[in-house]
């Protein structure tokens, strides 16, 4: 009798077990197939070329989302994908989608996020360099989301000389 609780047990908190790790934050190097540290070169061969080059930036868009990929000592340090339609849905990062809500973004990465805000108040990134991660938000949900090179700091919007 006790064999066979047992083994249904173990199954339950092996399946509890798996489940956990799937859902916990990581680290992400890669996004949409682009990953960090690439060449330009290599970037154009996996993908083509971008609907927009210019300077250090290169964007594709798609249907309803783009990709905007920036380069710094001619490597890709950051992946952005934002929605092009208010309807539209991203690859997601550590369990968050777009028009996921701030209190989420937090409870799956963690509180440790640089913040950068926009002159206007309207529009945030969050960044969290242990994951690799960042999210922009606007009216409180995840408008646009990407993956960045920790090392060169984290996503901040452009100081503009006034």
């Amino acid at each position: 009798m006790g064999i066979i609780i047992a083994i249904p047990a173990i199954a339950i908190l092996s399946y509890w077990a798996y489940l956990s790790r799937e859902n916990s934050p990581k680290v992400h190097d890669s996004y949409y197939g682009i990953n960090l540290g690439d060449t330009k070169d290599q970037m154009l061969f996996r993908l083509g070329k971008p609907t927009k080059d210019r300077n250090n930036v290169c964007e594709y868009d798609r249907n309803d989302y783009s990709v905007i990929i920036s380069f710094r000592d001619d490597k890709i340090w950051l992946v952005q994908a934002q929605l092009l339609t208010e309807f539209g849905f991203l690859d997601n990062l550590n369990n968050v989608s777009s028009h996921t809500d701030l209190e989420t973004v937090f409870k799956r990465n963690g509180r440790q996020a640089d913040t950068s805000i926009s002159t206007d108040g309207l529009w945030r990134f969050y960044s969290f360099p242990k994951y690799h991660v960042f999210y922009l938000l606007a009216k409180n949900e995840v408008v646009s989301m990407g993956i960045y090179d920790p090392k060169y700091g984290p996503v901040q919007f452009a100081k503009l000389n006034t």
